[in-house]
């Protein structure tokens, strides 16, 4: 149901995602919050709807964590062929970063400069949870996506530090 209300959403809800000024392959739209990489700002965006809601608190419920304060997703599609290259999530978004695969497989690489690194292989309905080392010291990418994929991506804004 979730892929199907995804692939429904008119064209002009899709964002092009623009890095160094390269346009790249996949296509976003932002719901909470709206996280501009390139200025490292953060502006508000249309509330998360309902389905998506769901989705987070349901897997939340499935890792045992409170998602209340997951209020920011990114929802990213993938065409076959587009990935996304090493990363770790911005560091105005809070130390547990959950994430769900739906539609075509995607292999996310993880790297650390002392460890050779090791792949996580999401069919669709996987989820994921990012947190402590892995969330802070480790980046991710994706691999080229063979068929359309989307990454539904949760985060929560990082409280002040006073």
């Amino acid at each position: 149901m979730l892929l199907g209300w995804l692939a429904s959403q008119p064209a002009s809800r899709w964002g092009a995602v623009v890095f160094r000024g390269v346009v790249a392959k996949r296509q976003m739209m932002c719901f909470g919050w709206d996280y501009v990489t390139n200025s490292r700002s953060l502006t508000p965006a249309p509330k998360m709807p309902p389905p998506l809601v769901r989705l987070r608190d349901a897997a939340g419920e499935a890792f045992g964590i409170d998602t209340a304060d997951m209020e920011q997703v990114i929802v990213n599609r993938y065409p076959a062929g587009s990935g996304i290259g090493p990363h770790t999530d911005a560091r105005v978004f809070g130390p547990m970063v959950m994430g769900v695969s739906l539609g075509g497989v995607g292999r996310l690489r993880f790297t650390r400069k002392d460890h050779p690194g090791y792949t996580a292989v999401l069919g669709s309905g996987a989820g994921y949870l990012m947190q402590g080392a892995c969330r802070h010291q480790w980046q991710h990418k994706l691999m080229p996506v063979k068929a359309t994929r989307y990454a539904l991506t949760y985060r929560a804004l990082r409280k002040s530090d006073g």
